[in-house]
């Protein structure tokens, strides 16, 4: 139940990433200081990646709980 609710977490937490990498992708491409596609695709990694260790740690401990009963 736990991890279910951490997993939709982070399936949220990366389509809100990619959305907002893309605004500042368009929105600096229409300035004069363009970013490359590259600095957008790290800025949603720099922000999914958060939410990726919080699932891995509750998995791991929820694991080893669960192997101690």
């Amino acid at each position: 139940m736990i991890l279910e609710v951490l997993g939709w977490l982070v399936v949220a937490d990366a389509i809100a990433a990619v959305l907002f990498a893309g605004a500042v992708y368009a929105a600096a491409r229409r300035s004069g200081h363009p970013v490359p596609a590259g600095r957008a695709v790290g800025i949603a990694g720099c922000l999914v990646v958060p939410a990726l260790l919080l699932y891995a740690i509750a998995w791991l401990v929820l694991r080893k709980l669960l192997a101690d009963v």
